[in-house]
């Protein structure tokens, strides 16, 4: 059966969007996006990672609010011009363009999203990546150690089959990346 239905002479499984939520350990608030054909697996499993690593599944809203959902861009630095870039995004509705490393990163409301996109594709602009994500609304900053355990759930919940995008509010300054790096 599971020949002919990779050879698609038995139909296929649908597929489902879910979203979970829960705290990992240190009070770390996590959001997961998954897309799935069997929910009672995928549920079990999201459950299980959060339990045997130190944290805990809430019920839907009991994160979710911490997070915005946002449509971000980034953006070669080399052979744009903040100011230029800045302006462009903005009169096409973005709210933010911070230069990171080499890249831009432009943050819009989801209203907003197919509008700068457009503006930027228009002008030419090299867009290396763009897409819908949640963005902490506040963040928690943890040390060394503390970042070690929660790290770990999340490598863990990035690694399953079924999850497409791991969120966490999780902030570490640049030592504690060089700690547990």
């Amino acid at each position: 059966r599971a020949i002919k239905r990779g050879t698609g002479e038995i139909q296929g499984s649908d597929y489902v969007e879910m979203t979970y939520e829960g705290n990992g350990p240190h009070g770390i608030a996590i959001f997961v996006e998954a897309l799935t054909d069997n929910t009672n697996r995928t549920v079990a499993d999201v459950r299980h990672l959060f339990g045997k690593h130190g944290g805990s599944m809430g019920q839907n809203g009991s994160v979710a609010f911490q997070f915005d959902r946002k449509g971000i861009f980034d953006i070669p630095a080399e052979g744009n011009d903040e100011d230029s870039l800045f302006m462009l995004a903005a009169d096409a509705g973005a709210e933010d363009v911070i230069l990171e490393d080499d890249a831009f990163e432009i943050t819009t409301p989801v209203e907003a999203f197919g509008a700068v996109q457009a503006a930027l594709e228009s002008e030419g602009v090299t867009i290396t990546e763009a897409g819908l994500q949640r963005v902490a609304t506040r963040t928690t900053i943890i040390g060394a150690e503390e970042a070690k355990a929660v790290v770990k759930l999340l490598e863990l919940l990035e690694e399953h089959q079924d999850i497409q995008a791991v969120y966490s509010t999780m902030e570490m300054d640049d030592a504690t990346i060089e700690a547990i790096s």
